[in-house]
C-alpha cells in the first residue's frame, strides 16, 4: 500500500494535470510508438516507488475511515486509480464499471472510464481526453474535484493523531462537524465525556467564490463556527437534493461586523448529479444525496456546532492538549471575574469587560450600560450562578474569537429570573472584552 499513497500524489499531480503543466518533452511522448511509451511510463512509475519515504503506519483505532470493508462510491474511485498507476487497465475498468452502477450520474467516474478506454491506445494526452475539447471548464472541474477527493482520502490514511478542538462543549452536544473548505472535507465527530472523535468524512462543495462570506450575493461560504438549525419542511425544488439544514448565518459576530446574506444551508444535490465541483454553489454546503443521508441524524441534532475552516485536520492534531487546557482555564477564569464584577454591583469594573462597540441584543450599547449603571445602584443582594458553561472556539484568519454560552440564575432585591446567554469574546488591545451578549 505504500507505493499506492505516492502514486496517487503522482496521478494528482501528473496524469491529473491538464496542458498546461505538462513537461516540455510532453509532445515529444506522445510522437513515440505505444511500446516506447510504456516504458517511459514504467521507468517513471518505477522511480516513484523507489524514492525514500516514511512507511505508511496503522492508524489509531478511532481515525478509522468509514469507508473501510465497505464498497462505497470513493473506495471503489481511489480502488481504480490504484489499478490505473500500476497500469491494470482491464481491473480498473471493471472497478468503474461497478462504481458506476453504484453511482450512475457521477460524472467524475464517467470521465475516468472514458480516459480508460483511451489509454488502451496510449493516445491519450491529458486528463479527460478529448471531452476537454467540448467543455474544457467542465473537465477543469473535475480535475479539480478528483484532486481534492485524493487529498482527502491521505489526509485521512496517514499516521495523525486525533484532532485537538478548542471546545468545552454543551452537556448536549452529542456531535461536531468540522469543513476543510481548502481540502472540500466534511468531517463528523462524536462527544465523548468532553472529547471528540472521529466517526466519518465526506466531500463536499461550498461557494462559487469560495469562503469568507462578507455580502449577500457574493457566492461565498461563511468563515467561522455556526450552529445546525431545524430541517426545512416545506417542499423543496429537486435542486436541493435530500433536504436541507439551514445554519445560523449570520450570525451574531458576522452583525456586528456588519457581514450581510441568508440562507446559508448543508443541503444535497438533483437527482441528475452525484456530486458538484469544489467550488460551485452560491454559498452553501452541499453533499451528496448518499452522503446526506448517512448523516441525516446528526444533522437532525439541532444545535450541533459546525466549524467552517481552512485549518487541516493534520495541523489541529499538531495543536498541544496543555496549551488548550490553559486557555480553556483562562476563559473561565474571565466568566467568573466578569460575573463577581456584577455580583459586587462594581459597575466600573463590570463594565471594564466589554468592547467599546460592544452589542448586547439589538439594543443600543451606550444606552444598555447607561441603564445598567443605574440599575446596579439599586440592586442589592446580588446573588448569579452560572451553569453548563459551554466555549468554542471561532476560526478567523485576523482575529480571536470564542463563542461562550451558559445558562444563568440571577436574583436581587428587584428582580429574580433565569435566562440562556450566549457572549462573543474577542481579543482587543491584548485583552480579551465581550463584543457581543444576549438571550438566547
Amino acid at each position: 500500500m505504500r507505493s499506492f499513497f505516492l502514486v496517487l500524489t503522482f496521478y494528482c499531480s501528473n496524469i491529473l494535470s491538464l496542458e498546461q503543466d505538462q513537461p516540455k518533452d510532453y509532445k515529444s511522448f506522445f510522437n513515440k510508438n505505444p511500446t516506447e511509451q510504456r516504458d517511459i511510463f514504467i521507468k517513471k512509475l518505477k522511480n516513484i516507488f523507489t524514492e525514500k519515504v516514511t512507511p505508511r503506519q496503522k492508524l489509531p483505532e478511532q481515525i478509522t475511515s468509514h469507508t473501510v470493508g465497505i464498497q462505497t462510491v470513493e473506495s471503489l474511485l481511489m480502488r481504480s486509480l490504484e489499478l490505473i498507476s500500476n497500469e491494470k487497465l482491464d481491473q480498473a475498468s471493471k472497478v468503474i464499471d461497478e462504481l458506476i452502477v453504484l453511482a450512475p450520474n457521477f460524472k467524475l467516474a464517467h470521465l475516468i472510464r472514458g480516459d480508460i478506454l483511451t489509454a488502451y491506445s496510449m493516445s491519450i494526452d491529458n486528463f479527460g481526453g478529448s471531452a476537454i475539447e467540448i467543455n474544457s471548464n467542465r473537465v477543469k472541474e473535475l480535475k479539480k474535484e478528483a484532486q481534492r477527493r485524493i487529498k482527502g482520502y491521505l489526509i485521512l490514511n496517514k499516521n495523525y493523531d486525533q484532532p485537538k478542538f478548542n471546545i468545552l462543549p454543551a452537556e448536549t452536544d452529542k456531535y461536531l462537524i468540522y469543513v476543510d473548505m481548502d481540502s472540500s472535507r466534511l468531517f463528523v465527530f462524536q462527544n465523548t465525556d468532553g472529547k471528540y472523535f472521529y466517526l466519518s468524512d465526506y466531500y463536499v462543495s461550498i461557494g462559487k467564490n469560495g469562503y469568507g462570506k462578507r455580502f449577500e450575493g457574493d457566492k461565498k461560504t461563511p468563515f467561522g463556527t455556526y450552529f445546525i438549525q431545524e430541517k426545512i419542511q416545506r417542499q423543496l425544488i429537486d435542486f436541493y437534493g435530500d433536504g436541507a439544514y439551514p445554519l445560523n448565518y449570520p450570525n451574531e459576530y458576522d452583525k456586528v461586523k456588519n457581514f450581510t446574506g441568508s440562507g446559508i444551508w448543508i443541503h444535497g444535490t438533483p437527482k441528475s448529479t452525484y456530486s458538484r465541483p469544489p467550488e460551485a454553489s452560491d454559498g452553501c454546503i452541499v453533499l451528496s444525496n448518499n452522503d446526506l443521508v448517512e448523516i441525516k441524524n446528526i444533522l437532525n441534532t439541532t444545535g450541533t456546532p459546525i466549524i467552517l475552516s481552512n485549518l487541516s485536520i493534520a495541523k489541529l492534531s499538531l495543536r498541544s492538549e496543555e496549551n488548550i487546557k490553559e486557555d480553556q482555564k483562562r476563559m473561565l477564569n474571565l466568566i467568573n471575574k466578569w460575573k463577581v464584577s456584577w455580583i459586587n454591583a462594581n459597575y466600573n469594573e463590570f463594565i471594564k469587560f466589554y468592547g467599546n462597540n460592544a452589542m448586547y441584543n439589538n439594543s443600543d450599547f451606550k444606552k444598555w450600560t447607561r441603564a445598567k449603571k443605574i440599575v446596579l445602584k439599586k440592586s442589592k443582594d446580588i446573588k448569579i450562578s452560572l451553569n453548563n458553561i459551554s466555549i468554542y472556539e471561532y476560526p478567523s484568519k485576523d482575529e480571536q474569537l470564542r463563542i461562550v454560552f451558559f445558562d444563568q440564575n440571577y436574583e436581587s432585591n428587584l428582580i429574580k429570573n433565569t435566562a440562556r446567554k450566549k457572549q462573543i469574546w474577542k481579543v482587543e488591545n491584548e485583552e480579551w472584552k465581550i463584543i457581543y451578549e444576549g438571550t438566547e
